[in-house]
């Protein structure tokens, strides 16, 4: 009975030990893998010496230095930025700016010069605008002085323009005031001679003129694109009606002839077209009413423009149908 006891001490006592050697081992192997501990440098106080510098105290070039960095660190944050702004800027950045491009110009007159040109030439587009505002409300130029007048016109852009500026002499309709126009045979000068009209204008009346056939009323010209109502009533009484507008024959025409007009659509067009294929030529404005293919509106603005004029030649095209 004893010795089992002793046996069963004995193993207890092993057991430990081998556990206690275990545990050991692991501390040792953990020691060994941790990382080195790193070096923390404590910066001193400010005002406060280090050992160092009481070993080796700083010579004249040193203390020098040290003497500008207390200076600077008494310098005021407005201060600070402002030499570090300088340093950054090149020496040469006044040069880095970009130039006005130099203005090249031909001989033109300041009175109907296009805008494009001017722009075209080196003229800043907002003294352009400035410029063609000007003859819009009716100004006009006689002399290169009068082209300085003009908003952000400066004596650099004057001086390179004035070589190539002519002033056209105006005509006696143009200058006397009482003159009258005649709105089918005036050319774009003529136009934009009048108050208020100017080049832009000019340019839209022709356009629109042109895409009508010709002016069959002088109130016609007041639906041009853009031309104010009061200016149109400014000038009203200088403009002459003429009858030299162009006419479409009705029963000879084609679809693209009659859609070519800003009064008919093309459907419209070859609506008239199939009627008079098939019903016969139309003899009166009263013959289109009743097809009723056009508004009564649009049929008041375009019968000026339609020939109701019957030919042999019309009644033997719609027979031979």
């Amino acid at each position: 009975m004893k010795d089992a006891s002793r046996s069963e001490f004995r193993a207890i006592l092993l057991i430990t030990a081998l556990i206690s050697g275990y545990l050991i081992i692991q501390r040792i192997t953990s020691i060994r893998e941790l990382p080195e501990t790193p070096v923390v440098q404590v910066m001193p106080a400010a005002g406060q010496k280090t050992d160092q510098d009481t070993a080796n105290p700083p010579g004249p070039d040193h203390a020098g230095q040290e003497g500008q960095h207390a200076s600077d660190d008494r310098q005021s944050p407005s201060v600070r930025n402002t030499e570090r702004q300088a340093r950054r800027t090149p020496a040469n950045h006044s040069a880095q700016r970009p130039r006005q491009r130099a203005i090249q110009c031909a001989r033109f007159d300041p009175n109907t010069v296009h805008r494009d040109t001017l722009i075209e030439w080196g003229v800043p587009s907002f003294v352009v605008s400035n410029l063609v505002k000007y003859r819009e409300k009716g100004g006009s130029f006689r002399s290169s002085a009068d082209i300085g007048r003009i908003y952000g016109m400066d004596s650099t852009i004057l001086s390179a323009l004035q070589p190539c500026m002519i002033f056209r002499k105006a005509s006696t309709a143009r200058t006397t005031g009482t003159s009258t126009l005649c709105i089918n045979a005036a050319t774009r000068e003529d136009w934009a001679a009048l108050p208020g009209i100017g080049p832009v204008l000019s340019e839209r009346i022709i356009k629109f003129r042109n895409a009508l056939g010709g002016f069959s009323s002088i109130d016609q010209v007041a639906l041009t694109y853009g031309l104010p109502p009061e200016t149109f009533v400014s000038i009203r009484s200088r403009l002459k009606r003429s009858n030299e507008h162009k006419r479409i024959p009705v029963n000879l025409a084609t679809t693209e002839m009659l859609a070519s007009h800003p009064y008919i659509s093309r459907r419209e067009a070859q609506s008239m077209i199939n009627y008079i294929r098939h019903n016969g030529v139309l003899r009166s404005p009263e013959d289109l009413r009743g097809l009723h293919i056009l508004s009564a509106e649009q049929i008041e603005k375009v019968i000026a423009y339609l020939d109701f004029s019957i030919s042999e030649d019309a009644i033997g095209a719609n027979t031979h149908e």
